[in-house]
């Protein structure tokens, strides 16, 4: 009889990874050698690699994307359309689990884009990825809805220089003025045109941190214990600043959104030795809704979550936004429609006919956003990355995977409360007083 140990490994071809199989030639028959390389990854034991799955276009995270911008719009609708309080589950509603997964997908993606570019090009081609779409949003805001909404009779007033204001204010990424004039004075949410835009402070902020972190030569060659042990730092700190009462927007947010995109960061240390694995992704389910029914730290979600967007982006069949990703404009303009669909009052009509119509409405604006600002800084970007991937600054020290695309995406959900000024997403745990954000 045959030793079993003789015999050619065999592979089972994943109907997730087809491409995977054309990639290393499995269709008609391949050696040795390249079944091992599909059937055992480059590094893990266990089957495909979370790096390989994820090792280039040919994967769902846009659509990934795009599903949590959607999911940012279903928990605006609670707040902008004086629906109350929106349903939350471990500590959060749907707007702030993306923003969780928005962050997550960053860090995964920024620390490879920052692996291979000097700390100058790493932070003009993330500059060139958030500002143009934020500036022009900002426009769109103040010359186009804020005006409009006057126009069509909703209750405010508004002049040149109130759209001069907004822009001016806030052209720095640091959100200080949601009102434009006094338009949209009578919403639910009252005084706030874009309650999503705040969070994008704290994603470039994240850039800058992560980026130079990883200009150090011990968190490039220990990458992953270095962010094992931030990701500690920063959950804890987030907690000891709960319980000490301590309030400022900037230190309790950014703890926060930096715990996920931290957790991205750690998960792409480890991708090649991390597997795409059903038990896995089902592990990371239990783990999230023990977390959630248990009622235990909110920010423990961080890394099972991770996982699971990751799967996700590698195994899902579909290839939405593979070429055309429009959810930077989905998340940037739906809070805007939704304002003035509410001072139309469309949300007397019901909550899914006030989200329908509202993502229905916000596309073509995504999609001349993606079509018109971003692409166009896309190609932008691609030029210097060529440039710049031939620096030899470019990588200083290697990553050591024993120890351990490039797009940017955009959280938040919104609040209930009636005022600009307690426009807030991602914030404490229940029963603990948020800080404002500033003006």
């Amino acid at each position: 009889m045959q030793n079993p140990r003789d015999r050619e490994p065999v592979v089972v071809a994943r109907p997730y990874r087809w491409h995977a199989l054309h990639r290393c030639g499995l269709q008609g028959g391949c050696n040795g050698d390249n079944e091992r390389n599909f059937r055992f990854g480059r590094d893990s034991s266990w089957g495909p690699s979370i790096g390989q799955g994820l090792s280039d276009s040919n994967n769902a995270l846009n659509f990934i994307r795009l599903a949590l911008a959607s999911a940012v719009i279903v928990a605006h609708t609670w707040p902008v359309g004086g629906f109350g309080t929106a349903p939350r589950f471990a500590g959060m509603d749907s707007g702030e689990w993306a923003v969780a997964g928005f962050f997550s997908l960053s860090g995964f993606l920024i620390a490879g884009s920052r692996l291979r570019l000097p700390f100058g090009g790493f932070l003009l081609r993330r500059a060139l990825r958030i500002f143009p779409g934020f500036w022009a949003c900002l426009v769109v805001v103040a010359f186009g809805f804020a005006p409009l909404s006057v126009a069509v009779g909703v209750p405010g007033s508004w002049s040149v220089g109130d759209g001069l204001r907004h822009v001016a204010v806030n052209l720095a990424l640091q959100v200080r003025e949601f009102n434009v004039g006094s338009t949209i004075r009578n919403n639910p949410l009252a005084l706030a045109w874009d309650g999503s835009l705040w969070t994008l402070f704290f994603e470039f902020g994240s850039y800058l941190v992560v980026g130079a972190l990883l200009g150090i030569a011990l968190f490039r060659r220990r990458t992953a214990t270095c962010f094992a042990a931030v990701i500690v730092l920063t959950t804890v700190a987030y907690y000891v600043a709960m319980s000490e009462h301590i309030t400022s927007f900037y230190l309790v947010n950014g703890l926060n959104l930096a715990t996920s995109f931290v957790a991205g960061v750690l998960l792409f240390a480890v991708k090649d030795r991390l597997p795409i694995s059903r038990a896995l992704f089902a592990l990371s389910v239990v783990a999230l809704a023990v977390i959630g029914f248990c009622g235990l730290p909110r920010l423990l979600v961080a890394i099972p979550f991770a996982y699971g967007l990751l799967y996700l982006g590698a195994t899902l069949p579909t290839r939405i936004g593979t070429k055309n990703d429009v959810s930077y404009g989905v998340y940037v303009y739906a809070f805007p429609v939704q304002q003035f669909l509410a001072a139309r009052h469309l949300q007397h009509d019901g909550k899914l006919v006030f989200m329908v119509v509202a993502f229905i409405l916000t596309l073509p604006l995504a999609w001349l956003s993606w079509l018109l600002i971003e692409r166009p800084g896309m190609n932008l970007r691609r030029k210097l990355g060529r440039r710049d991937s031939r620096s030899p600054s470019a990588m200083a020290a290697p990553v050591i995977p024993d120890e351990a695309a490039d797009h940017t995406q955009l959280p938040d959900a919104a609040p209930q409360q009636t005022s600009a000024h307690t426009v807030l997403r991602g914030g404490p745990e229940p029963g603990f007083s948020p800080p404002q954000p500033p003006f």
